[in-house]
């Protein structure tokens, strides 16, 4: 065999000595002008290779030592095929993509969590399919609910090999307003969510010397907000600080905030259509996931949102502009097909964004002007009735006026908290609190609340909490002298003096 190989080389040397053997035509490009490369080869005018050159040639036979050379890439997450990689909640649809998408960048080893096993056809086909091309797949259905249930599934995980990797996927939904929750739907979402990554993270650092990646599931809940999601906000931002413990310890750990999912998940089953919208944010593609999640697991970042903002062009109008009916406008506002009538946006999940988006849209396109807070109150039958109306003003609501007064002031009240300036800039109106601070309740004694003002200013949306708090509940209010803050650490400094030049000698040390 060595003989036949030393024979074809000394008939290929000879043919190219003779001239016989002619290399390929070729086109040569510069390791600067991939792109350029990429786009020649993908346009079908090549004939025969296209090279793209790293360095120039030797101009000896023999060869030099030369300096690495570096060239821009974009990097591509690869795992270790032997070693093992646990997905917590790995049998939902989001983690069985999750899944195949690691199978086709070298995983061979999986433990995937879930409390009820599987249950659906599809789940089970899955399994199935991983099985029969090899892999090897165990589903883990006990609870870890302490350090022992931890160590237990990473001895069975190290059944198959090192511990590579930890996906924290699991989800519970406990929704409710407010005043509707309680220490119950708080642990509810908190003990299935974030207590057991306080298990994993304890157990991991003793038993996986290998972990190269360290995952959790976030959501943009925690910094978007949504009406009703509260105690899902807050363990999941518990997730994220843990994260950033790690992060300072030197551990790997990367906390992704996604925002809806439009293909596979919880909101993808309990909504109709493929492509919604839930508040602010637009629902994200599977694969534009699974590209975010390529790049997050190179970049070295600890917290990272992943979230398709809504923009005109993705409501069934070209615009909201064209949006004729006042009713869809907001329907496309909230996201919504449809509703009962007698709910308020408040309800619905308007929050202060999303009031001021719409009070802008009002304006705009449907010349009314109404406070956010009556924007809130408003009802799906109560905006129906101002859309067969007039197109200007109707039932008590005002016509759009000029607003091109100078800096005035009017005393005006809203739920008998704080009076207001009127600022008119650019031809918008902004009703800006002449107070700095407000009391939300009647008690004055006692352990403060301190509140900080919601995008619209008002705080009409927290009294109902606040009338039931047995201690001050205290509003921040945004003033004129806001106006001059550049960062979130000037605001942050200049709360910090309203506070204590508003409450000499009444604040715990």
């Amino acid at each position: 065999m060595l003989r036949d190989k030393k024979r074809i080389w000394e008939l290929i040397d000879a043919g190219i000595s003779a001239g016989v053997v002619q290399p390929l035509n070729r086109t040569l490009y510069d390791h600067n002008q991939c792109e350029e490369a990429f786009r020649f080869m993908a346009s079908g005018r090549h004939v025969g290779k296209v090279i793209v050159k790293i360095r120039d040639e030797e101009p000896f036979k023999q060869t030099f030592h030369f300096n690495a050379v570096k060239m821009a890439a974009i990097p591509r997450t690869v795992f270790f095929s032997h070693k093992t990689y646990i997905i917590t909640g790995g049998l939902g649809g989001m983690g069985l993509e999750i899944i195949d998408w690691m199978l086709e960048r070298g995983v061979q080893r999986f433990v995937v969590t879930s409390r009820s096993g599987p249950k659906h056809p599809y789940q089970y086909w899955r399994l199935k399919y991983f099985k029969d091309t090899g892999i090897e797949i165990v589903v883990w259905t006990q609870p870890i609910d302490s350090v022992s249930d931890a160590k237990d599934l990473f001895v069975e995980a190290m059944k198959l090999g090192p511990i590579g990797g930890i996906f924290h996927l699991s989800l519970v939904i406990s929704d409710g307003f407010l005043e509707n929750q309680s220490i119950d739907s708080f642990s509810k979402v908190f003990e299935s969510k974030s207590k057991p990554l306080v298990h994993l993270d304890h157990v991991s650092r003793q038993m996986c010397p290998q972990l190269d990646h360290f995952v959790v599931f976030s959501s943009a809940v925690t910094w978007l907000g949504n009406a009703g999601q509260s105690n899902y906000g807050f363990t999941n931002a518990v997730m994220e600080r843990l994260c950033e413990q790690r992060q300072r310890e030197g551990l790997p750990a990367l906390a992704i905030q996604w925002g809806p999912v439009g293909d596979v998940g919880y909101v993808a089953d309990n909504i109709t259509t493929n492509d919604y919208t839930v508040g602010v944010a637009r629902s994200q593609r599977m694969y534009s996931c699974l590209q975010t999640l390529d790049q997050l697991l190179e970049s070295g970042v600890t917290i990272c949102s992943s979230v398709v903002f809504r923009d005109k062009k993705t409501s069934k109008c070209d615009s909201l502009a064209d949006c004729k009916d006042l009713l869809t406008a907001v329907s496309r506002i909230l996201g919504l097909a449809k509703c009962n009538a007698k709910t308020s946006l408040a309800e619905l999940g308007m929050d202060s964004l999303l009031s001021v988006e719409t009070k802008q849209v009002f304006e705009r396109d449907f010349e009314l002007v109404l406070s956010t807070q009556e924007i809130q109150n408003l009802t799906i039958e109560r905006i129906r009735q101002i859309s067969l109306s007039s197109p200007t003003a109707s039932s008590g609501v005002a016509t759009k006026t000029s607003a091109e007064m100078a800096i005035t002031q009017r005393p005006t009240k809203t739920h008998n908290i704080t009076d207001t300036t009127v600022v008119s800039a650019d031809k918008q109106v902004f009703h800006i609190p002449i107070e700095r601070v407000v009391y939300l309740n009647g008690i004055k004694e006692g352990r403060k609340v301190f509140y900080l003002p919601p995008t619209d200013g008002t705080y009409h949306l927290f009294v109902p909490v606040a009338t039931r708090m047995t201690r001050p509940v205290i509003g921040l209010n945004w003033t004129e002298e806001c106006l001059q803050l550049g960062s979130i650490r000037e605001t942050a400094q200049h709360f910090l003096d309203v506070i204590h030049s508003e409450f000499v000698n009444q604040l715990d040390d």
